[in-house]
């Protein structure tokens, strides 16, 4: 296995995205981003990898998640540290750095949420949410009236409600993916306003489960299963 240039080569290449740090050829597919397909040598994580481009895949709201994780377990059998253990130096510092990035990675591309909140942040880390989230307001009324007189048939009825308005939450979330996947497709980068609205759907629905914890404790309060 071939060694890296001089420092001064080194730097430079670390500044080319996509060239080998020890023979400088350009990389080959998403595995060679962190293997290079002709001297084997692991390469250094660069400021601001993305995600996605790190597994080959478009940045998509939706993702094959059967196709992630193959492609998780085929780089990570290249670049496990273990195999360069011999060398050490920089081949097993960058392995490791790489495997680090690449676990990470991968927890959050195989959840939904994680997935969701990524990407919403690298399409616009600066809008803010549309509106303040609130909930419908006879759910709402209906909580602070369990707080004053909470007993077994209305918690059943409010958890039945609160449900309901979690499940069409849901539905607004998948259809808002939907719509900025297609513009992704295209090409075509998703509005402010569009961003800020799912922006705003995200908070209403962190609002919702946070009631949904709060119910479950009030349950245990008063030793309803």
């Amino acid at each position: 296995m071939q060694k890296g240039p001089v420092a001064a080569d080194r730097a430079s290449q670390l500044n080319t995205p996509g060239t080998c740090v020890a023979c400088g050829l350009a990389a080959q597919g998403y595995v060679g981003v962190h293997v290079c397909h002709a001297c084997g040598v692991p390469q250094p994580l660069r400021p601001g990898e993305d995600l996605f481009a790190s597994f080959g895949l478009e940045q998509r709201f939706a993702i094959d998640s059967g196709l992630l994780e193959r492609r998780f377990y085929e780089i990570s059998r290249l670049l496990h540290p273990d195999r360069f253990a011999a060398i050490g130096g920089d081949a097993r510092r960058n392995s490791t750095e790489r495997m680090t990035f690449l676990n990470d990675g991968y927890r959050i591309l195989k959840n939904a949420e994680k997935r969701r909140e990524w990407l919403l942040n690298q399409l616009a880390p600066a809008a803010s949410p549309s509106s303040a989230p609130r909930p419908p307001q006879d759910l709402a009324s209906a909580w602070f009236d369990l707080q004053d007189d909470a007993n077994e048939a209305a918690l059943k009825d409010f958890e039945t409600r609160l449900q309901i308005t979690q499940n069409q939450a849901h539905e607004r979330i998948r259809t808002l993916e939907r719509e900025l996947d297609a513009l992704l497709e295209t090409g075509s980068k998703p509005g402010p306003e569009l961003l800020a609205k799912m922006k705003a759907e995200l908070l209403s629905g962190s609002y919702l489960s946070s009631l949904e914890r709060d119910v479950e404790r009030l349950k245990k309060r008063l030793f309803i299963t």
